[in-house]
């Protein structure tokens, strides 16, 4: 069961759904304006980590447009794994469920079994008691009527 795969639990309609979403996706984030977008390259004024361990002060200004450069492209990644998350939403809906059933309807039928084999001793249990007392009122009634005869 570990060696499963996610995509074995999706018909192939829903593997193409996803594809075909994912490549909607990337293509939407790709193309801006007619044009091809590449991740962008570090700035060329980036210290290293050695250049900004020797310095003693840097210029703020700089440092404030490249902080803000770094926080916008944060936020474009997060929006972007937010739409993606939103899009595969029903996607993983289905796996979770799929996932929920293979691995809890064993464990249901499991416990439906303990339930039954628990009832049934104990019905036993109660109607077998049941039993001894009404055959030993009969006899204690049957004894009692020879008595008097």
């Amino acid at each position: 069961m570990a060696d499963r795969r996610f995509t074995d639990l999706l018909d192939e309609s829903a593997i193409e759904e996803v594809l075909h979403r994912a490549e909607d996706l990337l293509a939407r984030n790709r193309h801006r304006g007619g044009e091809t977008t590449l991740p962008p390259s570090p700035p060329a004024d980036l210290p290293t980590l050695t250049e900004v361990d020797g310095e003693a002060e840097g210029d703020g200004a700089a440092e404030d447009e490249s902080a803000t450069r770094r926080s916008d492209r944060a936020l474009e990644v997060g929006n972007l794994r937010l739409e993606i998350l939103a899009q595969l939403a029903p996607v993983l809906d289905r796996l979770v469920e799929a996932q929920v059933v293979e691995h809890l309807g064993p464990l249901a039928a499991r416990i439906a079994q303990s339930v039954k084999e628990q009832l049934e001793r104990e019905i036993k249990a109660i109607v077998g008691g049941a039993i001894d007392k009404a055959l030993l009122s009969e006899v204690e009634r049957v004894e009692s009527a020879r008595k008097r005869i």
